[in-house]
């Protein structure tokens, strides 16, 4: 056989080799001497707690060729500060790189089309998320940021047509939130406890879970969109300040109590809102 061949031959079975193999816990204890971890470029999968709980990895290399990290991956890494995602990445799995305390900045590419639950959950330090252009992404899975105390800001993708449940809950700092155009759903407490002061809401926007925006003391005024055709109990309940919540069409559904008793909500004169707001004891405000 001509050496070129057999050389040949043995990129091919490496290729074949790393469209399987999958860097496991018990593999990933190798690589872990390290603060940089320069992941092996013929694994093309992550396993599930790959790396979970491992106190010295401060920065995350992840090769080309990984399509997929597994469900708690780096789970409760104590060090880890950085993690740069590739654009072959297909798939994240929940509460990958949750409860890192000390995780401040990260880059998501642009093949992801789903962050899962609780993804970046109580990451406590966490103040920087890089979307990069030209985002596939559509879901943003319940508890995916939740208790980031520190995310001041996020721009997220236009693309993204759904905000889980509890996605943003206690992000105690997140005062600025520039919603995507094709949102259709934000979820149950989906922004419960933030301090967001505007809300500019898209127009094919269609429901606002229950407790959705409760708990967001510096609101002072909501204004619809006439997509909208469900708001459920308590969307926007406990927002001390917010002094009107106006709506210019009738929703197919209205929750109970879905503003504080010192909340007006402004509707036409004769509309199912009115209704609502009298049977309810709302104060109303005609348009």
């Amino acid at each position: 056989m001509e050496k070129n061949d057999r050389e040949n031959m043995d990129v091919e079975k490496r290729e074949n080799r790393a469209v399987t193999e999958s860097l496991t816990r018990i593999k990933g204890e190798a690589f872990c001497e390290r603060t940089v971890l320069c992941i092996p470029r013929h694994f093309t999968r992550i396993g599930e707690e790959a790396f979970r709980e491992n106190q010295r990895i401060e920065r995350l290399e992840v090769p080309k060729i990984v399509t997929c990290i597994g469900e708690r991956a780096f789970y409760g890494c104590s060090a880890l500060k950085r993690v740069s995602l590739p654009g072959t990445l297909e798939k994240l799995g929940k509460g990958c790189f949750a409860e890192c305390p000390t995780l401040q900045e990260v880059y998501i590419p642009s093949s992801l089309r789903r962050l899962p639950e609780a993804v970046f959950q109580s990451d406590v330090e966490l103040k920087n998320i890089h979307f990069i252009k030209e985002s596939q992404l559509i879901f943003i899975d319940a508890n995916a940021f939740q208790g980031c105390k520190k995310l001041e800001h996020i721009e997220i993708p236009d693309s993204i047509r759904k905000i889980g449940d509890w996605a943003f809950c206690k992000c105690k700092k997140l005062q600025e939130f520039r919603f995507p155009k094709e949102l259709v759903t934000i979820g149950k407490k989906a922004f419960s406890g933030c301090n967001i002061r505007k809300l500019h809401l898209p127009d094919k926007l269609c429901y606002i879970g229950e407790d959705a925006f409760s708990k967001n003391h510096y609101l002072r005024e909501v204004v619809l969109p006439e997509s909208v055709k469900s708001i459920e109990n308590g969307a926007f309940r406990s927002c001390i300040r917010l002094q009107a919540v106006e709506i210019r069409h009738d929703p197919e559904v209205l929750g109970e109590r879905i503003v504080n008793g010192n909340t007006a909500i402004r509707c036409y004169p004769g509309s199912k809102v009115e209704e609502y707001c009298k049977a309810a004891g709302i104060r109303v405000e005609y348009l």
